[in-house]
């Protein structure tokens, strides 16, 4: 990594910080190797926007405004432990390795100008603190575009020169990609909500209705396939016992959700019927039952399109399968999922072979669980070839290893 490029993704006054601060890779680790996040809930963020609704001065949307500003560094150290030390595979292509260092740089140049910005404190802080949030929300789908060109490059090398099982390269990459994009998602969710409301739209947060929701992406669901297959689609039928109730959740998160089994679902039957030469008339209904616990609210969907083989249920999750695409639109069930997750739910299928398939998406009911992001655990060795990475040409000072109050485990290294 050209170690220019690194110290000019940093602001001057943080640099200057960095190179004078007595324990300088206290203040490096500080900055790029955060190992806590605070959790946003689904509550506080809806105390957030009814600040804004109920006041719209742009005072009243300082709040989380401050919480970004301390929190998205951390994310994006975060993203940058995962590309610099938890790759799947090691690269062999040097553009493959220039790509990740170019998006690692981006990583650095997003924290600079996000760190060098003052606290939004104050309404007129509040302009410049919203623009740098705007460039850092369009450089993650550049990002992934850039990441997904690299790890294809990287599967292709991986079967052709080191003769790897490919389930196994499949194994590898999905675990790498799950975190990747629940991190990218998380980091997303909160900036595009923020923005949102900054705009002046409606609160994202809000109280709505699984019954609608369901009737929504059936809606949504049976159209799309009608006009995917030519034919028309099979009936579904939506049971609750309580159709008034009403959870806490993201607007566009539960039709989506929703929508994307529903698709799944149905384009299982209308397949299944066309391969058995059934007459499309005769399709069998598929079911949606609503059930509410104490803890959380369960969405069954049940069809009868001749299930999965036990072989091919692991390939339903893979990334591999599906386009990585920007973290605010859900597309599959991958990215379905690591989204039921981030909010507090999840998202299971059960295949049985022969008949049919029943997939169970979970809704937190209070919205008050904190959000689901993995945080990468580094070693002493990991930290330390990171941190020569970013800055290179930094003198290397002899490390004390101090055992953190909070995760015993973990040793940070501090410059003594």
């Amino acid at each position: 990594m050209n170690p220019t490029m690194c110290l000019r993704a940093l602001n001057k006054d943080v640099f200057a910080r960095l190179v004078t601060a007595p324990l300088s890779r206290t203040s490096l680790q500080q900055m790029y190797a955060m190992e806590r996040q605070t959790p946003a809930s689904s509550l506080m963020l809806s105390l957030f926007c009814r600040d804004v609704t109920e006041a719209p001065e742009k005072e009243k949307f300082l709040a989380p405004m401050e919480f970004l500003h301390s929190e998205l560094p951390k994310r994006l150290c975060q993203e940058i432990k995962l590309l610099n030390t938890r790759l799947p595979f090691e690269p062999m292509d040097p553009q493959v390795n220039a790509k990740i260092q170019n998006i690692t740089l981006d990583l650095l140049e997003d924290i600079s100008a996000l760190t060098s910005l003052a606290v939004p404190a104050e309404p007129q802080h509040l302009a410049r603190f919203a623009s740098a949030l705007r460039v850092l929300q369009s450089r993650q789908l550049q990002s992934l575009t850039s990441l997904r060109d690299c790890l294809n490059h990287m599967m292709s090398e991986q079967k052709r020169r080191c003769n790897r099982d490919q389930e196994f390269i499949r194994e590898q990459m999905d675990h790498f990609l799950t975190n990747y994009l629940s991190l990218n998602y998380g980091t997303g969710f909160l900036i595009g909500q923020s923005l949102h409301q900054l705009d002046g739209f409606q609160p994202v947060i809000n109280e709505i209705s699984p019954h609608a929701a369901a009737e929504q992406a059936i809606e949504r669901a049976r159209y799309w396939c009608s006009q995917y297959y030519c034919c028309d689609s099979p009936k579904v039928e939506l049971i609750t016992k309580n159709p008034d109730l009403s959870v806490l959740a993201a607007d566009n998160y539960l039709p989506d959700s929703l929508f994307q089994v529903m698709k799944h679902s149905i384009s299982s039957v209308i397949e299944h019927s066309k391969a058995t030469g059934a007459s499309p008339r005769s399709m069998p209904t598929l079911q949606v039952r609503i059930t509410e616990g104490k803890e959380d609210v369960c969405f069954r969907v049940s069809d009868l399109g001749g299930g999965i083989p036990m072989s091919k249920v692991g390939n339903i999750w893979s990334h591999l399968n599906n386009s990585l695409l920007h973290p605010e639109k859900i597309r599959g069930l991958p990215m379905t999922r690591i989204i039921s997750r981030y909010f507090g739910g999840d998202l299971e299928i059960v295949s049985m072979e022969g008949h049919g398939t029943e997939s169970y998406l979970y809704l937190d009911k209070k919205g008050n669980l904190g959000e689901c992001v993995p945080m990468v655990r580094t070693t002493e060795r990991e930290m330390e070839s990171l941190m020569n990475k970013v800055f290179p040409q930094l003198p290397r000072e002899e490390a004390v290893p101090v055992y953190s109050n909070d995760t015993p485990s973990e040793r940070v290294a501090v410059t003594a």
